[in-house]
């Protein structure tokens, strides 16, 4: 992903990554995870970019005994907080079970 100073100082972004589980809000499954984030600095009209990995256990859910288990099907992917004056972008994943699922 590319972070881009649009502004006339040097500054700092963090950069949020969250997951939108399938069936999220239901069920005990999450709205959403947050799954990583990074600090950049950025000179003004600079721009750099940023790499971050979700690991295979986000991906997965626990039930009510305490097991963990793929949870397949589509995420929604989000950079970012949408309509709080940072940048924002998403993307959809399928994630189905047997897959490979990589980030990069």
């Amino acid at each position: 992903m590319s972070v881009t100073n649009m502004g006339s100082v040097d500054a700092d972004e963090v950069v949020l990554g969250f997951l939108v589980p399938p069936g999220a809000g239901k069920s005990g499954v999450p709205l959403q995870t947050l799954f990583g984030f990074e600090r950049v600095h950025v000179k003004s009209g600079q721009t750099v970019q940023v790499a971050i990995k979700a690991e295979l256990s986000e991906f997965q859910q626990v039930d009510s005994d305490g097991r963990r288990y793929a949870l397949a099907g589509e995420y929604l992917v989000k950079f970012g907080v949408q309509g709080q004056g940072m940048g924002y972008a998403e993307a959809r994943l399928d994630a189905s079970v047997g897959e490979a699922v990589v980030f990069s």
